[in-house]
């Protein structure tokens, strides 16, 4: 009766630590999300369907063979900068210069022929004016913004490469984008937390929202590029599944666009090593998306598909009003990420920065 007593608590001990395990691993990921203010069920959309899913209309169903723009050799061309760079990771055009991204935590700005100006911050660290890493650098109100998710924080630079502020953040950050006064924020969420956070230039927070994007996920299946428009709309597009979200500046979610490839998201996988230890690993599906562009009613989305072997780097071209697909730049390498300047797009590759010249179909914008 002892012994059998004994091991009863034994499975009742172990049972309530996996209990109290889970229970912390719950509210330590909760912690990383942006505040919310409500839950979601776990629903997930079709996107093979062109019809309204959820109370979210279908605005445009991209033709599922993509049509390749009649590109001049001219009109692609590498931009010779005066530096030498790792390998490059994003592009920000600002006032006739390009800010580049470069691997690990270098961040450097040219003008557009490729002469070196300035870089920003003091290299890779925690001190004052390091950064430990980035994952996304854009403009807002005259400064640039650097996201750094490990640390945890925004920091606003001067055009010089001065830092002006730093916003502190208890919130993995992903992507941003200028949100009028404000700054828009996309996460690393957990729970089903909402993904969408809006932050004064001090780091206060606003509100959080995005509720529809939940339905797609959480965590890694619903990471989404961020880019918006002169009215305050915004467009999500999701890395991993072939839909692209139209928000009002309100943020409530107005359009859903189905992209040609029509893949379905595919949820992030657990892998345990021989310790069994488990990791996280992102979805890895046939197309994924890397970068996404608005300017002057035109939406650029460039990715990689890995369904034939060489792999097919691309640009597709949209016009927003209203939607249609107006045709796709096939790329030597991948582009990883994307800024414009009225019809001229530069393109961060892993090797080097590349200016395209895109055509204006006959029928216009």
């Amino acid at each position: 009766m002892g012994v059998s007593w004994s091991r009863g608590r034994s499975r009742g001990n172990i049972i309530v630590t996996i209990l109290l395990v889970l229970g912390i691993g719950f509210l330590l990921m909760s912690r990383f999300a942006p505040r919310k203010d409500s839950t979601v069920s776990a629903e997930f959309l079709d996107p093979g369907t062109n019809a309204r899913v959820h109370d979210i209309p279908v605005a445009f169903s991209v033709p599922t063979e993509r049509l390749w723009l009649d590109m001049p050799p001219e009109s692609i061309s590498a931009i010779r900068l005066d530096s030498v760079l790792h390998s490059p990771r994003d592009v920000l055009y600002q006032n006739g210069t390009l800010i580049v991204s470069d691997y690990p935590v270098r961040i450097f700005r040219f003008d557009t022929s490729g002469v070196y100006l300035n870089r920003f911050g003091s290299g890779q660290g925690f001190a004052p004016g390091q950064l430990p890493d980035y994952s996304d650098v854009f403009e807002h109100d005259g400064a640039v913004v650097v996201v750094s998710p490990n640390g945890r924080k925004l920091v606003r630079f001067s055009a010089e490469g001065r830092v002006r502020e730093t916003a502190e953040l208890d919130f993995l950050a992903l992507y941003g984008i200028p949100w009028g006064d404000s700054l828009l924020v996309s996460a690393l969420t957990m729970s089903r937390a909402l993904p969408l956070q809006v932050l004064a230039k001090d780091g206060t927070y606003g509100t959080a929202f995005g509720e529809e994007i939940t339905r797609f996920g959480s965590g890694l299946d619903i990471i989404g590029r961020l880019t918006s428009g002169a009215d305050g709309r915004i467009f999500y597009l999701f890395k991993y599944e072939s839909t692209l979200l139209e928000l009002s500046p309100q943020g409530s979610v107005t359009n859903m666009i189905v992209l040609s490839d029509r893949q379905k998201l595919e949820s992030a996988r657990i892998e345990k090593d021989a310790n069994g230890n488990a990791t996280s690993r992102a979805p890895n599906p046939p197309v994924t998306y890397m970068d996404i562009e608005f300017e002057d009613g035109r939406l650029y989305i460039s990715g990689l598909d890995k369904r034939t072997r060489p792999y097919v780097a691309f640009i597709d071209v949209f016009s927003v009003d209203p939607w249609s697909y107006l045709g796709s730049i096939e790329m030597s390498r991948t582009v990883i990420g994307l800024t414009a300047d009225g019809t001229t797009l530069y393109a961060a590759t892993d090797t080097s920065i590349v200016r395209i010249e895109v055509p204006i179909p006959v029928d216009g914008f």
